[in-house]
């Protein structure tokens, strides 16, 4: 089951449509607290924890969960309260949401996606493409064994360091490399979700509900390369590539992303107000 924080109440009279955000792998709700507060929305804000993930136990299943299974499960408990929304979603949650637009886009008012991790749309997309798409396999099966090995803390080295640069794991405190370390078979689920789904560019042509595909330069290939192609594949998409921004956006500057999201919402004419904006750092690890 997953957790939905609501930070704004969702009215019976659905007249604006709800924004949710879904986090990435290894993350939780939480990280989305000081874009949404910057942010200031007067549309209905939620967020959500993905099972295995923030206020939920651990991840117990015996196979890994289909991103048409996550969508299901995402979806589930807004049930027929929320006709429609916006879904900002970031890395694996992006992927999520991407998915959610497939199965039901007459749900989905917009698309906000931050660095989506649908690696086969890179597929058939040239030898870029496909070397990005190798690069997160490569990531993908050296986490996979070592955790199959008893090292996962070597795993989570080189998956942090891939999303987050050099010497991330090294400043993290041993009670958060612990807690990371739990989620890792929820982890692996998501790696299996990404290289098992069958969505390639042209399944999302169709895809016409305005959408947002956010990159930082900073960022390893896999990212960017899949916000490329979905930017060229859908019809109402635009490619923001954000200088001196890794792939933790969320985390690392809030207020810049609410400030993006101000500029989204703000061309559908969804009520938020204006303000200043200041850069933030931190570190994250969430993919």
């Amino acid at each position: 089951m997953n957790a939905i924080t609501q930070n704004r109440s969702i009215g019976g009279a659905d007249l604006i449509a709800p924004i949710l955000f879904i986090h990435g792998s290894l993350g939780s709700s939480a990280q989305w607290q000081e874009t949404i507060d910057a942010l200031n929305s007067d549309a209905p804000v939620m967020s959500i924890d993905l099972s295995g993930y923030g206020r939920n136990g651990p991840w117990l299943s015996e196979r890994p969960i289909s991103l048409a299974e996550e969508a299901m499960v995402v979806l589930r408990p807004l049930g027929r309260q929320v006709r429609r929304l916006h879904i900002v979603g970031h890395g694996f949650g992006a992927a999520v949401a991407l998915k959610i637009a497939e199965l039901w886009p007459e749900r989905i008012t917009s698309l906000v996606l931050i660095e989506p991790i649908s690696v086969n749309i890179l597929l058939g997309q040239g030898p870029s493409a496909e070397a990005a798409r190798t690069d997160f396999a490569a990531v993908a099966s050296a986490v996979t064994a070592a955790w199959n090995d008893g090292r996962p803390g070597e795993g989570l080295e080189l998956f942090t360091e891939f999303w987050n640069g050099s010497g991330a794991w090294a400043i993290l405190e041993e009670d958060v490399r612990q807690q990371l370390i739990a989620r890792v078979p929820r982890l692996l689920s998501d790696f299996e979700a990404c290289r098992g789904d069958a969505a390639r560019a042209g399944d999302v042509a169709e895809l016409e509900m305005p959408t947002t595909l956010v990159v930082g330069t900073d960022s390893p290939s896999t990212g960017r390369a899949v916000a490329e192609v979905l930017a060229r594949a859908m019809p109402d998409a635009s490619l923001k590539c954000i200088r001196d921004v890794g792939h933790m956006l969320p985390v690392t500057h809030p207020e810049l992303l609410a400030t993006l999201l101000r500029h989204h919402f703000g061309n559908l004419e969804i009520p938020i107000p204006s303000a200043q904006t200041r850069p933030m750092a931190a570190i994250g690890v969430a993919a």
